[in-house]
């Protein structure tokens, strides 16, 4: 069966138990669940995402997510975007999104202790992050924003073809739209995100999807998340402790920001708040830039990556 956004006329709601064999369940989130599944006259498989619309979990009697999701991905089409196949009905009046099925996700990779060092490998993760940022940037391109990328949120099949999926924060954007910043998991949130910004004028943008995916490839090359904070604040202190203090010529928005003095208050005196000194203006001499850090960051990953592959012939 084609994917919705190929199809030439409108389409209806399949009942799902006379369409799909049932296999077992392999996940399940605040939302619904995730069944494995077999198109009965196809045999291909399919993941297929139940809804849930009851009182309990949704007061409006469908998630606005799951309506997102289903949106968005019927404009986009790219190996490495998911493919919802189609939407169907069960008879308990339930909502079911057929997917493609993929065998894994990026996170139970990498914490399983086998799989971590198949993946870790220098060649391996040029390829997991090439596929990333192709399917990335053919979403910005047709003017989409994930806003949740995350180990946990990125598919692989059998073959290795890496898969962004959960598109259910995802939205449009453009130059004028104000935006929440209350999106991103908290470990791959940009700072822009953690400091208030809602605008394009703020730095809300592609820029914000670029950095979570820059945290998973650091994740992909450690094993491990680089920037574990457990509040936002803590979060903050991360980000500046690993990448420099932040100055109004390495980042000329950002005392712009909502939150900036917020953040920039907090002081060693704040104890209370579980939180380091922030790293503000008064401290910069003796510190390289933001921005000299970032340099610095990247241009060491891609000297790590390179001087792996070379020893390992990869």
């Amino acid at each position: 069966m084609r994917p919705l956004k190929d199809r030439g006329k409108p389409w209806t709601l399949r009942d799902v138990g006379s369409t799909y064999d049932y296999e077992k369940t392999v996940g399940e989130g605040v939302y619904g669940e995730v069944f494995q599944a077999t198109e009965k006259y196809t045999k291909d498989a399919r993941a297929l995402k139940r809804v849930k619309t009851d009182n309990a979990t949704e007061r409006e009697g469908f998630p606005i997510t799951a309506l997102r999701e289903a949106n968005v991905l019927k404009r986009l089409a790219h190996e490495n975007v998911v493919t919802l196949h189609e939407v169907l009905t069960d008879g308990d009046g339930g909502v079911i999104s057929s997917f493609e099925f993929c065998a894994h996700d990026l996170a139970g990779l990498i914490e399983s202790p086998k799989m971590n060092l198949l993946i870790k490998r220098p060649a391996r993760v040029r390829s997991l992050a090439r596929q990333l940022f192709a399917g990335i940037d053919h979403a910005h391109a047709h003017g989409v924003l994930h806003r949740d990328i995350k180990a946990a949120n990125l598919l692989v099949t059998q073959s290795g073809v890496l898969k962004i999926a959960d598109w259910g924060l995802a939205r449009t954007y453009e130059s004028d739209s104000k935006l929440t910043n209350r999106v991103a998991t908290l470990w791959y949130r940009a700072p822009e995100l953690l400091l208030g910004a809602t605008r394009c004028s703020d730095g809300y943008g592609p820029a914000l999807d670029a950095w979570s995916c820059g945290c998973l490839v650091a994740e992909l090359l450690r094993g491990a998340p680089i920037l574990p904070g457990n509040t936002e604040i803590e979060q903050v202190d991360l980000i500046f402790a690993l990448c420099g203090s932040p100055t109004v010529e390495s980042w000329p928005s950002g005392p712009n920001l909502p939150l900036w003095e917020t953040f920039e208050s907090c002081v060693e005196s704040t104890s209370e708040l579980g939180c380091r000194r922030w790293r503000g203006t008064s401290t910069l001499s003796s510190r390289r830039s933001y921005g000299e850090n970032i340099a610095s960051m990247a241009w060491g990953a891609r000297s790590l990556i390179s001087t792996q592959v070379l020893r390992s012939g990869g």
